[in-house]
């Protein structure tokens, strides 16, 4: 005579666990980059950019063809990002972030990117237009004309330089340098 334990049916179905895909490996990827540019480590967050990536911001696409342009991309971001949902799976996911204070300054609001991600690269980077009235989520400087990468501030027109000894050490672009952090 066999006797099963109260409560336990064996023709029950188990249940099924819902997928968690802000910890799925799309996730994981996302969450790494954003912690790169949280450290402020422009180098380690365009490792996540394969080269010839698309990115997207609404205004002019462009790709980045190199590890510079990747770098250069990263930096110019002026707001920092939660990731807070995630739809999709597989190449293709649509990230949805809470942005906050960054670099440039203070940022709210929300902001949704379409990725591709292949082998843990980011081969396109989409941000889709705001849907909700106000103000447009912020985007890079890389994807403004005339702006500095890392920076809020547009370039200074060449026609306003001055020769000064404090001028002599800016680059030819015009966007003043970057200071490093102190050690």
């Amino acid at each position: 005579m066999l006797i099963a334990p109260a409560g336990c049916d064996s023709d029950s179905p188990e249940p099924v666990a819902k997928r968690d895909n802000l910890h799925s490996y799309d996730g994981r990827v996302i969450r790494g980059w954003l912690l790169a540019l949280e450290r402020q480590d422009y180098g380690q967050a365009a490792y996540y950019f394969a080269p010839g990536a698309l990115i997207d911001q609404g205004d002019r696409p462009f790709r980045l063809r190199t590890e510079d342009d990747a770098f250069a991309f990263n930096a110019s971001l002026p707001c920092r990002a939660d990731l807070i949902r995630l739809k999709g799976g597989g190449a293709h996911v649509l990230a949805t972030f809470r942005l906050r204070a960054g670099p440039g300054g203070g940022c709210s609001g929300f902001v949704k990117v379409r990725y591709t991600i292949r082998k843990g690269k980011f081969t396109e980077w989409r941000q889709l237009p705001n849907i909700r009235r106000g103000p447009a989520p912020p985007r890079s400087s890389a994807a403004l004309q005339g702006v500095c990468p890392g920076a809020a501030a547009p370039r200074a027109p060449a026609e306003s330089r001055r020769a000064s000894p404090e001028r002599a050490v800016e680059p030819r672009s015009g966007c003043p340098r970057r200071r490093g952090r102190p050690s």
